[in-house]
């Protein structure tokens, strides 16, 4: 069970500076429900929400909480070294995160025949 109550009173881990806190255009790999791993950036983090959202190369974004089990945190982005000599694997638009939980209840997804 999650209580979700009123979070009002833990302000205190934001303002003693969580030292976990990832910077804005950090590297991620996160974990698809194909199996693969998949680099993206952070893009931005929501205080209110605990969250960062990670903008894939194929234009879709993530919202996460980070550290979380299907995310390894990369590093700032490297500008320097190996950069266009293999290409980085690009994830499929449309695959979603391992973890992530169907939406709704029996949504016709893509119902063809």
């Amino acid at each position: 069970k999650k209580s979700e109550g009123g979070g009002a009173k833990k302000a205190e881990a934001e303002a003693s500076g969580a030292s976990d806190h990832i910077e804005i255009g950090t590297e991620v790999k996160m974990l698809f429900e194909d199996g693969k791993w998949y680099k993206g950036l952070v893009d931005k983090y929501s205080g209110s929400k605990g969250k960062y959202t990670v903008l894939f190369p194929d234009g879709d974004r993530q919202e996460i909480k980070i550290p979380d089990p299907d995310v390894k945190v990369l590093g700032p982005k490297a500008t320097t070294g190996s950069s266009a000599s293999k290409p980085s694997e690009a994830k499929p638009a449309g695959v979603k995160p391992s973890g992530a939980k169907p939406s709704g209840g029996k949504a016709p997804e893509a119902a063809g025949g």
